[in-house]
């Protein structure tokens, strides 16, 4: 028993020597990305291409984006906004006005009508996002693609008096309201910070639509549109994310 005794000593100093060689020196820390849900709210300035530049100039956009991003780092969602424009470049009241945008209103009067741009655009997206630091992998790059639909038309308001000839009803001869099928394209960057308060993405954005007048005439050519178009809008496009965590990210251990 007193020789066994003396062994003692020497096993446990053997496993003191196999658990060294498992250290974090040998141990591989794996962070897998999260599967987020991301809120973001953001817009783009946006400048037509095609035959949308014939009728209107650069616009902003107010997007909402509500998108799922799951642990191989692949997004899934939809985004949409409305647009906003100021510079139209159709003169879609050449019949009815006086001199550019003044119109005679029920009093006999000079009315200054004011033409905008207004629409919208929805979208089902789908991309993927490249982590460039590997220190945080739920940033990078992201790309990606849409399906939807875009509208726009020329709105038309009277700021001052009544005048018959561009009120209620009769607008709609002036809009001309276009919609069709539209694809959007997104390359950028995508920031969520470890601490989750500093979160956005930003980067260039692309929309091309297939488009068609909805109008049965254009008051102003007095004859129907049937043509189709060919809409494009590129821009940039920058949000800030609401990252809503469905669980918090793991460390996996494995040894070689």
């Amino acid at each position: 028993m007193k020789q066994n005794a003396y062994l003692i000593p020497f096993f446990c100093l053997f496993l003191a020597s196999t658990t060294a060689a498992q250290t974090p020196d040998s141990t591989k820390f794996i962070k897998k990305p999260s599967r987020i849900v991301m809120v973001t709210t953001g817009g783009k300035v946006q400048y037509p291409l095609f035959d949308m530049s014939k009728r209107f100039g650069y616009n902003g956009q107010p997007s909402l984006d509500i998108t799922v991003k799951n642990q191989k780092n692949w997004i899934f969602g939809v985004n949409g906004g409305i647009m906003f424009g100021n510079v139209v470049k159709d003169s879609t009241l050449r019949n009815v006005a006086v001199s550019e945008t003044f119109v005679i209103d029920e009093n006999g009067r000079l009315s200054n009508i004011v033409l905008t741009q207004r629409g919208w655009n929805v979208f089902a997206t789908a991309g993927k996002l490249f982590a460039t630091n590997p220190k945080n992998i739920n940033s990078g790059i992201v790309t990606q693609f849409g399906m939807g639909i875009l509208q726009h038309k020329i709105r038309v308001e009277n700021s001052s008096n009544f005048a018959p000839p561009i009120e209620e009803e009769y607008k709609k001869g002036y809009d001309k309201l276009t919609n069709g099928v539209a694809f959007n394209q997104f390359l950028g960057y995508m920031y969520l910070s470890k601490n989750k308060r500093v979160n956005y993405y930003v980067g260039l954005d692309l929309t091309e639509a297939i488009t068609k007048n909805r109008r049965s005439v254009n008051f102003d050519t007095r004859m129907p549109d049937t043509a189709a178009r060919f809409d494009v809008l590129v821009g940039i496009k920058a949000g800030w994310i609401l990252p809503l965590y469905k669980r918090r990210e793991q460390d996996f251990l494995y040894f070689e």
